[in-house]
């Protein structure tokens, strides 16, 4: 991996050395990466305005139906936030190895399992509700859906999204702590935005605010020494 993003041999007082550019456009995409979900769930939220395929189904399909722009710009967005989850990754660990290494390996599988669950994720929610919602009933979209939920296989390559949801944050977060990117203050914000996510869920608007909000609020630091060590 470390041939992929190079670095310099010039180092800062504490030994790091100066990050390349490909390491910091990563940094960037760490923070850009929650600004786009937060873009997407907000236009999700307001492409279904409540309705929802457990409580109402037709009014869920019929939602997406009659907001087809909404919806599928939400599906670009989120398509936009795989690709910089695969940019953030790769910087973490170029980041963070020389410290830590094993916070700074498990940062990465945990986010490339991550960037592989967002696409399934993208394809099962965004492209399949679409596709029913232009061309099939409401009973047979549900029977579609159904199977889709009950099928071991999809869990299997659905669950690296959860898993990432869940732990790619704070296990970015712990490393970057441990590479001397962040303070304690952030990795606490950071595993706030976690429970918040848990508590409030993010497929709501206030939900997806809080957990971005967050989330960008922790990371922001860490990007900006990044940048400050680019330009020195």
């Amino acid at each position: 991996m470390s041939a992929l993003i190079e670095t310099t041999t010039s180092t800062d007082a504490e030994g790091r050395r100066r990050p390349s550019f490909a390491v910091a456009a990563g940094a960037i995409a760490l923070l850009l990466a929650p600004v786009s979900g937060w873009a997407a769930g907000t236009l999700e939220s307001l492409a279904l305005d409540g309705a929802s395929p457990t409580s109402d189904p037709a009014a869920f399909f019929a939602s997406i139906a009659a907001n087809g722009g909404l919806w599928n710009t939400s599906g670009v967005l989120l398509f936009a936030m795989t690709l910089l989850t695969l940019a953030w990754v790769p910087a973490v660990w170029r980041l963070t190895v020389d410290r830590s290494p094993r916070w700074a390996w498990t940062a990465a599988v945990i986010g490339t399992l991550y960037a592989i669950g967002q696409m399934v994720h993208l394809v099962s929610w965004g492209v399949l509700n679409d596709a029913l919602a232009a061309s099939a009933e409401t009973s047979a979209a549900l029977a579609v859906i159904g199977a889709f939920e009950s099928s071991s296989f999809f869990m299997l390559v659905f669950a690296p999204y959860l898993l990432g949801a869940l732990l790619a944050a704070p296990i970015a977060a712990v490393a970057l702590r441990r590479a001397r990117l962040l303070g304690v203050w952030s990795v606490v914000v950071i595993g706030a935005a976690t429970i918040a996510a848990v508590m409030l869920g993010t497929d709501n608007l206030i939900g997806a605010a809080v957990y971005s909000v967050l989330l960008i609020t922790g990371l922001t630091p860490a990007v900006v020494r990044v940048l400050r060590d680019r330009a020195s």
